[in-house]
């Protein structure tokens, strides 16, 4: 177990909050209680035998039968307590989030007295939900800018070698695919116009305004070499009018963007001491699921209290299957600035 001073000071302020929530919710059928009152609040429930619409007429219980084919109808049944035993780690985790507490896996698992598979499936559920999500102003980070932290194999990890050239076989794969396209590219044969929006573009959105004072060129000429730009893959549009590079130019340095690299390394590192302050390290594999994590442990103003219980409460469920096939993608996606007030 992480055992540094913040680690420990963390693991106590989650003990004072389960002894409340234990007092609020006073046994594990109190805790079952709140998930079906969340699940409820959806109000109906379609029958899978035939299809009929059930209202859900109370919260007291876990299952119903339909009203036309008289089948039962489990509440919880795809959902983020899709045959679930304990609902307490279930509640509690969520919970703990919210009040910007941040504790491992192992710690999670001696606190609510649960195994370590349990607390880890209930972590890899809430990433991968918060991952679907995200805002959109994540910034793409680079995954090779982590690399720091990894230090735990994964099912992605070459056989007999260390957790880190997980990461190398990705950034390999994405050489020989930008290799490939390179020809290609070149193809294109790009007037000056092209080149100029390209250069001024970045993987942050830029608004069109922008763009037309950066590059000289009016409303219709910008349209017309925003349109082709987009027909080619290279450029992608985004809300409010605004346009940023497609994530293969950004992600292979296409374009050279010192500012943007400079804020992702920044990220990256603030993610890192994230990880080694009360994770020690993670897998490449993963990556993704901790930045998310660490997205809802610090932003207030996105997770108030009860949100992610409410957010994981209508949500489908995740499979353990899921959890097992999901890989972090070349580019994680991390948010800023957080709002801890």
């Amino acid at each position: 177990m992480v055992c540094n001073d913040a680690s420990k000071a963390e693991f106590a302020k989650a003990q004072m909050l389960l002894q409340a929530l234990d007092a609020e919710y006073g046994s594990e059928l109190g805790y079952e209680r709140a998930a079906l009152e969340d699940i409820a609040m959806r109000e109906t429930i379609i029958c899978k035998q035939c299809n009929f619409e059930n209202n859900i007429e109370t919260s007291e219980q876990r299952m119903l039968l339909c009203k036309k084919c008289k089948k039962e109808i489990w509440l919880t049944a795809d959902t983020f307590y899709h045959k679930a035993r304990l609902f307490r780690p279930r509640i509690v985790i969520p919970h703990i989030f919210e009040h910007g507490i941040v504790i491992s896996i192992n710690q999670a698992a001696e606190l609510l007295d649960v195994s370590n598979h349990t607390a880890k499936l209930v972590y890899a559920q809430a990433g991968i939900v918060v991952t679907k999500r995200i805002a959109e102003n994540a910034v793409d980070v680079p995954s090779q800018f982590c690399i720091p932290v990894v230090c735990r194999r994964s099912t992605q990890t070459p056989a007999r070698e260390h957790p880190a050239a997980e990461e190398l076989a990705v950034q390999q794969q994405l050489k020989e695919d930008r290799a490939a396209s390179e020809p290609h590219f070149e193809s294109r044969n790009l007037n000056e116009q092209q080149r100029q929006l390209l250069a001024a573009l970045s993987d942050e959105p830029a608004s069109f305004e922008y763009l037309s004072e950066k590059t000289g060129l009016n409303s219709a000429e910008l349209s017309a070499q925003l349109m082709h730009l987009e027909l080619l893959d290279l450029v992608q549009s985004c809300p409010g009018n605004k346009f940023k590079l497609a994530v293969s130019l950004s992600l292979h340095g296409a374009v050279d963007n010192p500012a943007q690299v400079a804020r992702a390394e920044s990220l990256a590192k603030t993610f890192s001491y994230f990880i080694k302050d009360y994770f020690q390290g993670v897998s490449r594999k993963y990556l993704q699921i901790y930045a998310s994590l660490h997205w809802i442990s610090q932003d207030r103003k996105c997770f108030p209290k009860y949100s992610l219980r409410k957010l994981f409460a209508s949500h489908s469920h995740i499979s353990y299957d899921e959890i097992l096939a999901y890989v972090t993608p070349p580019a994680v996606r991390m948010v800023t600035p957080f709002n801890t007030s």
